[in-house]
């Protein structure tokens, strides 16, 4: 779960966007 919000926090700061959500959850089903 943390790691979650942090690639959250991580991605939102490289690229805001809806698709960086999608690329959270890719994480998260990966990890």
């Amino acid at each position: 779960a943390k790691g979650a919000v942090r690639a959250a926090r991580w991605l939102k700061d490289r690229q805001p966007g809806w698709y960086d959500m999608r690329d959270v959850l890719g994480l998260n089903a990966g990890s």
